[in-house]
């Protein structure tokens, strides 16, 4: 039973410091229904390359010319390492939450803490920013990881590998990002040629 109280405890813990994370949902909802109004203000020559994929499978060929090109922008995502990271880093804020009630024990000089007094430590939001700032990478990498998978799901992404230009345009089966910019460079080519027909014979 005392387990059971330690590990509520703990998982109070976890939510607490997760909030960090939770509050970027917010952000993403404001920029999905923002994103009508970004694309109308982007430039014409701009590119944004989403890519989303499994990490077994990375993506290849991110060559010179579209790393140093300042007219695309590119995003990899790999939508699997988010539950492995989240699992990660719930396991290290136990153990984060294991030092703390020890340290409090040796502190106070005591063999047990309070069930109150326990609950009252890792529920404490500085306890909370302390663990923050002692894995402030491995929480980007998670937050991250999370806007991919939120992403995809918001441009309904259907399979992976997919590719995706502009938010409109995907090319699915492909982890060749320079080729399948090239094929989405020459798909816009006779789009415009198809256009420009269009308009002459009207």
């Amino acid at each position: 039973m005392k387990l059971m109280r330690i590990s509520n405890f703990m998982i109070s813990f976890i939510k607490c410091f997760n909030k960090h994370l939770y509050k970027y949902i917010y952000i993403l909802i404001v920029v999905f229904l923002l994103s009508p109004i970004i694309a109308i203000g982007q430039p014409a020559n701009e590119v944004v390359i989403e890519a989303f994929g499994l990490s077994s499978h990375p993506f290849k060929n991110i060559n010179k010319d579209i790393k140093n090109n300042e007219n695309i922008i590119i995003s990899i995502c790999y939508i699997d390492q988010y539950p492995c990271q989240q699992a990660k880093l719930d396991k290290e804020a136990r153990q984060f939450a294991m030092e703390k009630i020890k340290k409090a024990k040796e502190t106070r000089k005591v063999k047990n803490l309070s069930s109150q007094d326990q609950e009252k430590l890792l529920s404490n939001s500085a306890t909370a920013d302390q663990f923050s700032e002692q894995h402030e990478e491995e929480l980007n990498e998670l937050r991250h990881n999370f806007i991919c998978r939120y992403n995809a799901k918001l441009l309904g992404i259907k399979k992976v590998p997919a590719i995706v230009f502009n938010r409109r345009y995907v090319i699915y089966g492909e982890t060749d990002i320079a080729k399948a910019y090239q094929c989405f460079q020459a798909f816009l080519k006779k789009q415009n040629e198809f256009q420009e027909d269009k308009d002459a014979t009207s």
